[in-house]
Parts: structure tokens; C-alpha cells; sequence
């Protein structure tokens, strides 16, 4: 088994490894922040301080919904249906 010892490296070749490590740590930074942001984004959507809320982001739109006038909508549209046939 050899052991890498960077006493016994050149100047050159020990300058490549500490940048190959320096990019290795930008790549886990920048991994770390996307798993972050994906990480804030679904934490918000599904236990936000305000009930109304919703991945869509409008502002409540989902739980304001209006039975009476979306049954009104489905009766008008069986009646046109009815009326064309």
C-alpha cells in the first residue's frame, strides 16, 4: 500500500492538490446551498406560519374556494352542453 506524503511531492504537483481540494470544497459548498434552498422551499410549503399557503405561492388561493359558484360554473356548462346537442 503506498502512502502519499506531500514532503516527498514537488513543488508543481503539491500546488495541483491543494487546488484539487480547494475545487472539492467549492463543489460541497455549492451542494450544500442547492440541498439548502430545495430544503427551505419544501420546509415552507408544507409547515408555514400562516395556514393559507401553498406551493403555488398566490397567496391563499386554494382554500378560498367557493362551492356554490363552482357548482353554478358545472350547471351552466351541463346546460350549454344540453343546449347544443
Amino acid at each position: 500500500m503506498t502512502v502519499l506524503c506531500t514532503s516527498k511531492l514537488s513543488g508543481a504537483h503539491r500546488s495541483f492538490v491543494s487546488i484539487m481540494w480547494i475545487q472539492y470544497l467549492i463543489i460541497a459548498l455549492l451542494f450544500a446551498g442547492a440541498a439548502w434552498y430545495v430544503g427551505r422551499i419544501f420546509w415552507r410549503s408544507f409547515f408555514s406560519k400562516d395556514q393559507t399557503a401553498c406551493a403555488k405561492g398566490c397567496g391563499g388561493a386554494c382554500s378560498t374556494i367557493d362551492v356554490d359558484r363552482l357548482q353554478r360554473t358545472i350547471e351552466l356548462a351541463a346546460a350549454r352542453e344540453g343546449a347544443k346537442a
